[in-house]
């Protein structure tokens, strides 16, 4: 099982992360549980997570705290579960603006560019290398000390990326992480047929 770093402290992340996943609360929730979730569940960090601005950065750990109570209040006999659905959701709302563009319309290598040039807009470490296969693509990240809830977050966030650019199926497999000195984490997609002809 992955465990959280000493560098992870540093990692900062782009406001519309927390807020996506705050959003999936608000969407599951109806407005008084939700504003006992907000209340009760986050406590001190309530206050901060209703007033996140979408380009600010903001500290990893308050991401970290979402992923967490989310799976505490959803799904406690399968977090990694929680997290995952609240991230396609996530991830379905933050692509629903500006990096759609970066997604659709373009060719398939461009798309793939552009996704590494993504991960950047939203955390402040952490490398993603992407190399195409007979099957799909396989994707590392680099330099970047996640907590054990976090890999969910990224496998949904992969699923609705390549949905996007018109994937019909789209399979994350969790690949493990390499080099136990210096973490590599890697995931094989596996994609089908692709309604745009992208590739």
């Amino acid at each position: 099982m992955l465990k959280e770093g000493p560098s992870s402290a540093s990692i900062m992340v782009r406001g519309v992360s927390i807020i996506s996943l705050t959003e999936y609360v608000r969407a599951s929730l109806d407005p008084a549980e939700f504003g006992h979730f907000m209340l009760h569940r986050l406590t001190s960090d309530s206050k901060t997570l209703l007033q996140i601005q979408k380009k600010e950065w903001y500290p990893f750990s308050l991401q970290r705290k979402m992923r967490e109570v989310i799976a505490e209040h959803f799904n406690p006999r399968d977090p990694e579960k929680a997290v995952y659905d609240a991230g396609i959701f996530a991830a379905s709302y933050e692509i629903a603006s500006f990096l759609k563009g970066m997604l659709v319309n373009v060719p398939f290598h461009l798309a793939l560019n552009n996704i590494s040039v993504m991960w950047k807009k939203y955390y402040n470490k952490g490398t993603l290398l992407i190399n195409r296969t007979d099957a799909g693509v396989v994707i590392e990240l680099k330099d970047f000390e996640p907590d054990p809830l976090f890999p969910p977050l990224i496998e949904a966030w992969f699923t609705q990326v390549f949905r996007t650019m018109g994937f019909l199926k789209v399979e994350v497999e969790d690949a493990g992480t390499k080099h136990s000195d210096d973490p590599v984490l890697q995931w094989r997609i596996r994609l089908g047929e692709n309604s745009r002809n992208a590739c």
